[in-house]
C-alpha cells in the first residue's frame, strides 16, 4: 500500500527514469533524467489523487481513477504539457514496474481507435 510518505519520498529521491538508448552523458543525461522523474512524479500525482478522490468509499468509480496513457496524454495537452505520448507510456511502465500503478483488464478506445488497457494506483 503507499502512502503520502512514499509519494514524498519518489519525489525527493533520485531516479533513474530516463531509457538512455541514444547514449547521452553528463548534464545532457541528468537533465534528461530529472525530466522523466518529474513525468513520473506528476503522472503519480494524477492517478493518486483520482484514486483517493473516487477509489475509496461506499461508491467506487473505476472510470474516473482509471486512465490509458491517451487519456493523460490528452488532459496534458488541454494543459498546455507538450510531453510525447511516448514519455507517459515510458513513466507508467515505469510506474507499474516500481509497483506504484496497477495494469487493469479494462479498456478503453485509444486516440488512433484501438483498445487500451488503462491503469490505475496501486493504493
Amino acid at each position: 500500500m503507499t502512502n503520502e510518505c512514499d509519494l514524498f519520498n519518489y519525489r525527493n529521491r533520485i531516479s533513474r527514469s530516463y531509457h538512455n538508448t541514444n547514449r547521452e552523458q553528463g548534464k545532457t543525461l541528468i537533465a534528461s533524467n530529472k525530466q522523466a522523474g518529474y513525468q513520473e512524479y506528476v503522472i503519480l500525482e494524477i492517478f493518486h489523487r483520482a484514486f483517493q478522490r473516487y477509489g475509496t468509499g461506499k461508491i467506487i468509480m473505476p472510470r474516473l481513477f482509471e486512465f490509458t496513457p491517451c487519456d493523460i496524454w490528452t488532459e496534458f495537452k488541454k494543459s498546455g504539457y507538450t510531453w510525447p505520448l511516448t514519455s507517459i507510456r515510458r513513466a507508467i511502465s515505469n510506474l507499474t514496474r516500481k509497483g506504484f500503478l496497477i495494469k487493469t483488464e479494462n479498456l478503453r478506445e485509444g486516440i488512433f481507435g484501438k483498445q487500451v488497457h488503462t491503469w490505475r494506483f496501486a493504493g
